[in-house]
């Protein structure tokens, strides 16, 4: 069964130039296509990485309600699919 981040891929090479989030900002609104959200995604990976982030390790997001949170959120399940350990749930579930 695909997840979330599979999905998510797919509209990345489907529609790579759509807009995927929007917020309002204080000049106005700021949007963030598919592939430029895929690019931060990997960025993020990319760093958890690079820190040391090893397989079974718990990552938390604190940050504002932005577009790169969304990025983080993508982020890790993609660090964990190039340490090479199945994504779970926050209950521990496949």
């Amino acid at each position: 069964m695909p997840t979330f981040y599979d999905r998510f891929v797919e509209c990345s090479e489907r529609w790579p130039q759509n807009i995927a989030v929007e917020i309002q900002g204080p000049d106005g609104i700021e949007g963030h296509s598919y592939g430029e959200l895929r690019r931060m995604a990997e960025s993020i990976a990319a760093w958890l990485i690079a820190q040391g982030v090893q397989p079974g390790a718990r990552v938390a997001i604190l940050a504002d309600n932005h577009p790169r949170w969304v990025a983080a959120y993508l982020g890790i399940p993609l660090c964990r699919r190039h340490l090479g350990f199945a994504q779970k749930d926050s209950r521990g579930l496949p």
